[in-house]
């Protein structure tokens, strides 16, 4: 049954037109407790069976409003072009086979009620006109929770929850028809079309929580304390999309068999590049990466990446502008730069780093540095290391705070001011290896406990990691 407090509803704005309803006025949405097979007392009018469903769609035009009794009904049913579908607390339509529950055939709404898909299919879908989701509980065991193809979608306090557990999730399938595999996907949207996103939960799926390809994603997460968790593969995947993410938390990534977990990830699309621009994003806890750009201009206000296994940022190209970030104790990086054209840090946490297993086509290479910013010695064009440190702590990383490797090219600049770099043990504070910097290019960096002593003596170049791509990255979510 539909999660109480989820379909306590906020005022709504009516639709005009009429409500095919007949004369039944509705109980209060969560103060009834209802058997989901029966509809409640004085609502025998409202639709509890597929067919009764499929009449009222079929008899509804734009602008009216079809209500659903709370109980489940099963089967596969068409939203005519400007239709709003309307449940209440009890009533959940679930899969009969692999089409979508819910196809809109125009602009459409759907609101108050719970979906299950267990057929390998799609719960809503549409691909013409605009769909608005609002009060939805989405529950996906084998199957995709919402998709829009070249449309804009608009949705709040939804939830959409797949299958994968800590125990399942090493070896759980990849294909729709065994497991919940994306939360929510948008795709071929055109420059202007907009997915905006309210108070969305997505977890347990089995390849990744949401997926958007072109046009524009808003998201902000001002209610909800944890936005994206669980999912074994990509929390947030991006590809060739302008986006901007707002109070939201991503954590307890999981990862499979050669499927590291990765919070959000920035990635081209037919050549056009995405841009991040985020605020108060959270990453935290897993066993990847918290947040991959390749070829992304990324804008970070306040956000936190912690605790997490391969680390906090890698960027591949692109470039990276922060302010107020935080990279605590995650492993081999908390931010890896490789050919980027900028990286920009003003106010800045990037301590404790531990150490983690990468392996290349070179052979294995152990990281832990705060920020490791090095010219891949594979790609003819990289840019020249191009960074600014303002403001930031490099506290006790694992192997070093900092660490430049231009592989022998040139800098196009170099400003560091107010760093603190600190280490223990053999730990480095801040280096530079194959890189020819200036004279006096460390002035802005105080170097406290080890890192005194052991940069003075630094001398053996460090491995370093070049461009890899993680496994398990999916551009292009099934068909629906």
């Amino acid at each position: 049954m539909a999660t109480p407090e989820l379909l306590a509803s906020r005022p709504e704005h009516t639709p005009p037109r009429r409500s095919l309803r007949g004369l039944c006025l509705l109980a209060p949405l969560v103060a009834v407790e209802v058997a989901l097979a029966t509809p409640l007392a004085g609502c025998e009018s409202l639709p509890c069976d597929a067919g009764a469903l499929t009449s009222a769609l079929g008899a509804a035009g734009s602008g009216d409003v079809v209500e659903i009794g709370a109980c489940r009904i099963a089967g596969a049913f068409e939203v005519p072009a400007g239709v709003t579908v309307r449940g209440m607390s009890g009533t959940v339509l679930a899969s009969v086979d692999a089409r979508p529950v819910l196809t809109a055939l125009g602009p459409a709404s759907v609101s108050r009620l719970e979906i299950d898909v267990d057929h390998g299919g799609v719960g809503v879908v549409a691909r013409t006109g605009a769909l608005t989701l609002t009060n939805l509980d989405l529950v996906v065991t084998r199957g995709v929770g919402v998709g829009v193809e070249g449309v804009p979608l608009t949705a709040s306090l939804v939830r959409l929850r797949g299958p994968i557990t800590e125990a399942n999730a090493a070896f759980a399938p990849m294909a729709a028809a065994e497991t919940g595999t994306f939360g929510l996907v948008a795709r071929g949207l055109a420059s202007g079309q907009t997915v905006t996103l309210t108070d969305v939960h997505v977890a347990d799926f089995a390849v990744a929580g949401v997926s958007v390809g072109g046009g524009t994603l808003t998201w902000s997460g001002p209610t909800i304390p944890t936005d994206v968790e669980g999912i074994r593969g990509v929390g947030i995947a991006l590809f060739g999309t302008h986006a901007s993410l707002e109070g939201v938390e991503v954590a307890s990534m999981r990862s499979g068999v050669g499927m590291p977990g990765i919070g959000v990830v920035a990635s081209p699309l037919e050549g056009a590049a995405t841009e991040l621009a985020a605020t108060e994003l959270v990453v935290r806890d897993g066993d990847g990466y918290g947040l991959f750009g390749d070829g992304a201009a990324i804008v970070l206000d306040g956000a936190e990446l912690r605790d997490l296994g391969l680390m906090g940022v890698r960027l591949q190209g692109g470039s990276l502008e922060a302010t107020d970030l935080a990279a605590l104790r995650n492993g081999g990086a908390g931010v890896m730069a490789i050919d980027t054209d900028h990286v920009g840090i003003e106010r800045g946490q990037l301590d404790a780093q531990r150490e983690a297993l990468f392996v290349t086509s070179l052979g294995s290479v152990r990281v832990a540095d705060g920020l490791e910013m090095v010219r891949d010695p594979d790609s003819a064009d990289a840019p020249p290391l191009d960074l600014t440190l303002i403001d930031v702590s490099l506290g006790d990383n694992a192997r070093a705070g900092l660490l430049l490797d231009a592989n022998d090219a040139s800098v196009g600049g170099l400003r560091i001011e107010n760093v603190t770099a600190s280490a223990s043990g053999s730990g480095y504070g801040a280096v530079t290896q194959r890189t020819p910097v200036p004279d006096g290019w460390d002035t802005g960096i105080a170097r406290m406990g080890a890192a005194a002593t052991n940069d003075a003596a630094f001398s053996t170049p460090i491995d370093v990691v070049g461009i890899m791509m993680p496994p398990g990255l999916v551009a292009t979510p099934p068909p629906f």
